[in-house]
């Protein structure tokens, strides 16, 4: 009897890759050719106010070998040393509005093991004072230029120029606002009052500042010198 063994080949030929399929890893494989997460030995995370920036960062592999971290601010021209056991630090008078370089090296040695750089750009918006002391609403919301004093009783008054009054909304004032030539700003533990128009008309004189004692007048008493704020009219 004859007999075909085209299709018994055929069939053992189909079951052996069939097989061999089977067996194959199907997992995603990874490019050798990109970094891995691995790579970065720690992140950064930067902030600022004013002309200050603040960084902190965070070890991925805390088993590292180094030393202390050596960081180095671009512009102006800085260099800190910090403790390996440090997660933050902060640098002042940054430029604002313009790239500015940070490297962040783990050294070992006197030789830097690994680092990271990145550029950071600060708005210069001093975002403490714009929300506490000059809010959107409720007491003076802009002023040309500001001074502050520290009282005696652990209030603070700030001393302003021309100076805008009215509520902010969206970052935008009505034209009409009016402009107050000087106004006075009270902190008192977190709450701002605001002095401004016809109660800075007439000379102000604040008791409760700082005075200063002088000689002596014949009658045994010292003669004080009260310190005068402002004398000049309010202005809109």
């Amino acid at each position: 009897m004859k007999c075909d063994s085209n299709p018994i080949v055929l069939s053992a030929l189909l079951l052996g890759l069939l097989l061999s399929c089977s067996d194959r890893d199907d997992s995603k494989r990874e490019n050798p050719f990109e970094p891995g997460d691995d790579d970065t030995l720690f992140r950064i995370v930067t902030t600022s106010n004013a002309d200050t920036l603040y960084l902190s960062w965070e070890l991925t592999d805390p088993e590292f070998s180094f030393d202390h971290y050596c960081i180095e601010l671009g512009k102006p021209a800085t260099v800190k040393t910090v403790g390996r056991d440090e997660t933050m630090s902060y640098f002042t008078r940054v430029p604002y509005n313009e790239p500015v370089s940070v490297a962040i090296s783990l050294m070992e040695g006197g030789k830097a093991v690994s680092t990271s750089t990145t550029q950071v750009k600060i708005d210069g918006l001093d975002k403490v004072i714009a929300g506490v002391i000059i809010p959107d609403r409720g007491s003076v919301t802009a002023g040309d230029g500001m001074y502050s004093i520290l009282l005696p009783d652990g209030r603070s008054i700030f001393l302003m120029g021309d100076s805008y009054v009215g509520t902010v909304t969206g970052g935008q004032r009505p034209t009409s606002d009016p402009m107050y030539r000087n106004t006075y700003i009270v902190y008192d533990n977190g709450k701002v009052s605001a002095i401004y128009g016809p109660e800075v008309t007439k000379m102000l004189l604040l008791p409760y500042l700082p005075v200063t004692p002088t000689s002596k007048n014949g009658t045994g008493r010292d003669t004080v010198l009260w310190r005068v704020i402002s004398c000049t009219s309010s202005r809109r």
